[in-house]
């Protein structure tokens, strides 16, 4: 919430409010679990260094779920701890790449599609924020 825009809003107001819709870790784990569980890639090797296509593909539609996708309001530092602690410009491309290819390329569009549709009839998430569809 940026005090600027809402002329009046204490400072400290609008930080005490940022702090409280963090996104819990649990909520952060589950939908690296469910991306994993989608692609049937294991979890360890998601987190790992391992760079094969599938892997990375998986990993950076993490990083846009959790960016783009739901207002985690999470750190783009705090987003790459969770896949085998990333750079924050890893995070950025990341979510470039799959924005780029989202708008390109329509069998990806369309996967991204079923994950997140996934993830937005999961019943663990259903109180959480919903996901923005493609």
């Amino acid at each position: 919430m940026n005090p600027y825009m809402y002329p009046g809003l204490d400072h400290r107001v609008s930080m005490a409010f940022k702090r409280t819709v963090m996104m819990p870790d649990e909520i952060i784990e589950h939908i690296l679990e469910k991306v994993c569980q989608f692609y049937g890639i294991p979890k360890k090797v998601v987190v790992s260094k391992l760079r094969k296509r599938e892997v990375v593909q998986a990993r950076q539609q993490y990083c846009w779920i959790m960016k783009e996708g739901y207002n985690s309001n999470a750190t783009l530092k705090r987003i790459g701890s969770f896949v085998g602690k990333l750079d924050h410009s890893t995070v950025i491309h990341a979510c470039d790449t799959v924005n780029d290819l989202k708008d390109t390329d329509k069998g990806y569009r369309s996967e991204l599609s079923k994950l997140l549709n996934i993830l937005n009839n999961d019943e663990y998430l259903i109180d959480s924020l919903k996901v923005l569809e493609v």
